[in-house]
């Protein structure tokens, strides 16, 4: 039997990153020998909270301590008042000892509090308790919420303060799939009821100085909004439905927070994904999709009942829906758009993901009579001067296509773009508003894509690149909204040709008259899309074969000339020798 006393681990870890491969494999041996040893986890723990220890040292402890977890401690939860272990020990068959698992949950919170300064040994602690939580939480460690919410109320340590709010999200983030009624909800109900109000004023307290650009109370405030998050995932307590004050200053702390003023252009880092993760970025996606989710889901009147199966609380959650969009709607929208606003004229950095919620906000805001005055006089704006420039291409497309044509083509199929990439979500606010809104829409979007089309085809023969650009966020956007034009091309031709005996035929809308018929849609194809088949600009050559492709999957029936010219146009650049242009043809042919 080994002795694992923390100088001989100590010895053992500093000999696995040898240079020397007999005593690394003596190291490593001697390691996963005492792993099955009652008080090895007790010695590594030990080691990890050396200060004298060098910080490689003790990160290869915490590691072991996090994997000692996972292999060899099965999960164990309560029902009816008892305990019960309900899942089968790691493929070693071994269960670490009471000892070692007592010893770990009554130290891993004060290891996690000892970490301060590096941010490494810190995590790897928080997430021994989260591994601690899915197998412990709250059967066998009820005191957690309790300790961590003291630890939150020691503000003058803002060391503690962050471990305390990282542990409640961990519990948050654990249960926060578990809908009303289900067993385990009530895990997530205490942290609502005890965390949530303690949570909201430390946040409104946090705010002047992360308005300051102070990025530890930036980092606060986003395990904050991280932790709301996760308790409205599946529904909401009651409290924040009966408490309008409170769900006030919730609404009110994310919509400043989403809202401030960016970090200078000039101090932001030049590279694009890098740019994506600085602090207030991450803040920022968290607290608009706190807002999203309200409008989308419990903010909407119309769908809010339809998730409830009980009637009294469909009742309760419909009027509820109806007081956030009165109190929130307008006030919010018209925020969302001074946002797109300052991004427009001034430059103001927002990112990707702020923007995606801030389109999927708009879109819902649109269905809505309340919000969508608000949108109403911003049309042009929002289509002209915001999506069709986001639907455009961009130059760090034109970086990723000449850098990594594999993963450019890629993305251009991946299923998580379609949840954080502003450019689906720009797609969808045009659909949104020729949907719910095609009267005052239509003929806006239409406008704004002929512009561009006709900028491009002033350029005659010349490559100006902008143009170009501009030219595939305009296909782009008859690409999002094929559907809606096809459909409507089709009613409207068959509407003139239809009339009942003895009567006229019925005269067209004003959004009918503004909308192509099925001739003018395929002239309109033949003019704008075919050309760009023979394009200079490999990437107008892949949109015209995307966007042709959205139009011949709809229900219209196109003329042999049409159809051929696209056939033939499409097998002559079957052989092109830009690779993303070159997949996406003989994907699309």
């Amino acid at each position: 039997m080994a002795d694992i006393s923390p100088d001989n681990l100590f010895k053992a870890l500093t000999g696995s990153f040898s240079p020397d491969a007999n005593q690394r494999r003596e190291a490593e041996n001697f390691i996963t020998a005492a792993q099955r040893q009652q008080g090895f986890m007790q010695a590594l723990c030990r080691v990890w909270i050396e200060d004298q220890v060098e910080s490689v040292i003790r990160q290869s402890a915490a590691i072991q301590v996090k994997n000692g977890i996972k292999n060899f401690w099965s999960r164990r939860v309560q029902y009816d008042g008892s305990v019960q272990q309900i899942t089968e020990p790691g493929p070693s068959g071994y269960e670490l000892c009471d000892a070692d698992k007592a010893f770990v949950l009554n130290n891993i919170v004060d290891i996690a509090v000892h970490a301060k300064g590096d941010a490494k040994l810190r995590n790897l602690a928080i997430e021994c308790v989260r591994e601690c939580i899915h197998r412990e939480y709250p059967a066998c460690w009820p005191e957690l919420l309790p300790r961590a919410l003291g630890l939150i109320a020691a503000t003058e340590d803002p060391n503690k303060v962050m471990v305390g709010l990282l542990i409640i999200r961990k519990i948050a983030r654990e249960f926060e799939m578990k809908a009303r009624g289900r067993p385990g909800r009530e895990s997530l109900d205490s942290v609502i009821v005890k965390a949530l109000p303690q949570l909201l004023q430390l946040g409104e307290k946090l705010f002047p100085s992360a308005q300051a650009m102070d990025t530890q109370a930036i980092d606060m405030l986003r395990v904050i909004a991280k932790t709301f998050h996760s308790c409205i995932q599946t529904s909401l307590h009651e409290t924040l439905i009966t408490d309008h004050a409170s769900c006030g200053r919730w609404m009110e702390l994310f919509l400043k927070c989403s809202t401030m003023l960016s970090v200078p252009a000039n101090k932001l880092p030049a590279d694009h994904d890098q740019r994506q993760q600085v602090p207030l970025a991450k803040l920022q996606k968290w607290t608009m999709r706190n807002i999203h989710r309200f409008i989308g889901r419990f903010g909407n009147p119309r769908l809010v009942a339809a998730h409830e199966t009980d009637q009294n609380v469909a009742v309760v959650m419909t009027n509820f829906a109806q007081w956030w969009l009165d109190t929130f709607g307008a006030g919010m929208t018209q925020q969302m758009i001074e946002l797109l606003q300052r991004r427009a004229t001034q430059g103001a950095f927002v990112s990707d993901q702020v923007l995606y919620q801030v389109f999927g906000f708009i879109a819902e805001a649109a269905q809505h009579a309340i919000t969508y005055k608000v949108i109403k006089p911003h049309l042009q704006f929002l289509v002209h001067d915001v999506v069709l420039p986001v639907l455009s291409f961009s130059q760090e497309d034109q970086q990723l296509w000449e850098s990594d044509p594999d993963e450019f083509i890629r993305r251009q199929g991946a299923c998580e773009t379609m949840f954080s990439d502003p450019r689906s979500a720009a797609g969808d606010l045009l659909r949104s508003f020729v949907t719910y809104r095609g009267r005052d829409s239509l003929s806006v979007i239409m406008a704004s894509i002929s512009t561009d089309l006709e900028a491009y085809s002033r350029m005659g023969d010349k490559v100006d690149m902008q143009a170009c650009c501009k030219k595939d966020g305009a296909l782009n956007a008859l690409e999002n909204i094929a559907e809606q034009l096809a459909i409507a091309a089709v009613e409207k031709s068959g509407k003139s040709k239809r009339s009942k005996k003895g009567k006229k035929p019925k005269k067209p809308s004003a959004v009918e008259n503004q909308l192509p018929d099925v001739n003018a849609l395929q002239q309109m194809l033949v003019n704008v899309v075919l050309p760009e088949f023979k394009s200079q600009c490999a990437f107008l050559r892949l949109r015209a074969c995307s966007t042709f492709e959205a139009f011949i999957s709809e229900n219209i029936e196109f003329s042999q000339e049409v159809f051929g010219a696209a056939f033939v146009a499409t097998k002559a650049c079957l052989s092109d020798s830009e690779l993303p242009a070159f997949v996406t043809k003989w994907r699309r042919s």
